[in-house]
């Protein structure tokens, strides 16, 4: 993990720490869920000097898989942490972040939540993109983002949950033929994803 990616990791750590000890009550919860989803990126070519072809179109969207562990601190204020795998047929991609999150109850059953997010990224390309590319081909990068979902309770402990987060790491590859020099970028991540959490 990058110097980078360990302060933001530190500073989330200790906003929900700042915020349990603030809000927490004694009607707090746990959650586990998982999730299913899609997310696209933006994805950049930018050439420094010479001819830079890359082999093929690098994928920009893919499907993804998530699980998460939260805890509720009262019924406004909640804190996940959360692990979630995008597959691209060019790349993979791991997200890891905390986030903070505020809840306002609709109806009965229904809620809309909104959080903010920090954590890491970590890119694999799975194809090479150009004939000769760094040895090294993954990228490690902090991430921080905002996410919202709107949630149904299903009975007492199911929790059925479509969510959106905007996620920006920046991940920047070397591209190095011997035409040129080059750098292809990752960046802007939209995600959005079904989730079903258990609270206990």
């Amino acid at each position: 993990m990058t110097a980078r990616a360990l302060r933001g990791t530190a500073a989330a750590l200790a906003i929900s720490a700042i915020s349990a000890q603030t809000f927490a009550e004694d009607n707090g919860d746990w959650l586990v869920g998982v999730s299913a989803g899609w997310q696209s990126f933006d994805g950049n070519l930018d050439v420094d000097e010479g001819d830079v072809q890359l082999l093929f179109d690098p994928d920009d969207e893919g499907s993804t898989l998530g699980l998460r562990l939260g805890y509720h601190l009262n019924e406004r204020w909640f804190a996940t942490a959360e692990f979630s795998r995008v597959d691209a047929d060019d790349t993979e991609i791991d997200n890891w972040f905390l986030s903070i999150n505020r809840r306002w109850r609709l109806t009965d059953n229904w809620s809309w939540s909104l959080g903010l997010l920090a954590g890491e990224s970590t890119l694999d390309w799975q194809d090479a993109p150009i004939e000769t590319l760094n040895r090294d081909r993954e990228s490690e990068d902090f991430l921080w983002g905002v996410q919202t979902g709107i949630a149904v309770m299903l009975g007492d402990r199911w929790q059925l949950e479509a969510r959106y987060q905007f996620l920006a790491p920046e991940h920047n590859t070397r591209l190095r033929p011997a035409s040129g020099r080059g750098e292809y970028t990752h960046e802007e991540f939209h995600h959005l994803a079904i989730g079903l959490d258990f609270r206990f």
